[in-house]
C-alpha cells in the first residue's frame, strides 16, 4: 500500500490521457447522422464527509449509493481506452449538465456519444429509450435498440468498475479533493497502461 502511494507521489504528473486519441476511424460507430467515438458516464468515488470539501452534507451524499462520495465523468473509446476524465463534482451537479459544460464543447459538430438515461434530452447523446406512461411494454424494435446502446455502453461501465476497484484504496485517505483528483488521474492512466494503450 505504501508503495502505491509513493509511486503516485512520484508520478502524479504521469498523464497521457488525450481526447484526440478518439479520432480513430477503426473505432467509430455510425448511427443516423452521428459519428460516435465515445461512451460517456459518471462514476462515484467514496469520500469521508468534510466541511473542507465545500458544499453541505446533502451535496456530498449520494442517494443512489447511500454513501458520501463525489463523482467523476469519464469517456472511453469503443475499444476501451480512457480518453477523458472530469471532476470531482458534488451530487447536485446533474450528469447531463457536467457533459454540456465541458466535454460536449470539445466534440465535433456531428459527433455523438453513447450514454445512459441520465443524458436523455440531449440530441448528441444516444441513450436507451425510456418507457412513456402510456406504454406497457417496448416493441421488439425498441428492445433491439436498447440492447444495441447497452452493448456499446458496456465498455465505459466495465472501465469505471476497474477504476473503482483501484480508487477504493484511496477513498479513506483522500480527504483533500485535489489529492483525490490526482489519484483518479493516476489510476486512469494505470488502467490504460494495463489495457495496453500507453505502449
Amino acid at each position: 500500500m505504501r508503495g502505491i502511494y509513493r509511486a503516485m507521489e512520484k508520478y502524479q504528473f504521469f498523464d497521457f490521457i488525450d481526447l484526440d486519441r478518439r479520432l480513430n476511424e477503426g473505432n467509430a460507430v455510425y448511427f443516423k447522422d452521428w459519428i460516435i467515438f465515445l461512451a460517456v458516464d459518471t462514476t462515484d468515488v467514496k469520500i469521508r464527509y468534510s466541511k473542507d470539501h465545500g458544499g453541505n452534507r446533502n451535496q456530498q451524499f449520494s442517494m443512489k449509493n447511500h454513501q458520501y462520495s463525489v463523482k467523476f465523468e469519464t469517456a472511453t473509446t469503443m475499444s476501451g481506452e480512457i480518453v477523458w476524465y472530469n471532476g470531482p463534482y458534488f451530487h447536485n451537479s446533474a450528469d447531463i449538465t457536467i457533459f454540456r459544460n465541458h466535454l460536449q464543447k470539445m466534440l465535433g459538430r456531428n459527433e455523438g456519444v453513447f450514454a445512459d438515461k441520465a443524458y436523455i434530452g440531449e440530441d448528441q447523446c444516444i441513450t436507451p429509450l425510456k418507457k412513456r406512461s402510456s406504454e406497457i411494454t417496448f416493441t421488439p424494435d425498441q428492445v433491439a435498440f436498447n440492447d444495441l446502446v447497452s452493448g456499446y455502453r458496456a465498455v465505459v461501465e466495465c472501465i469505471n468498475a476497474d477504476l473503482m476497484a483501484w480508487m477504493i484504496l484511496f477513498c479513506f485517505k483522500g480527504k483533500d479533493l485535489v489529492f483525490l483528483r490526482k489519484c483518479f488521474v493516476f489510476i486512469s492512466n494505470l488502467v490504460n497502461l494495463k489495457r495496453g494503450y500507453l505502449q
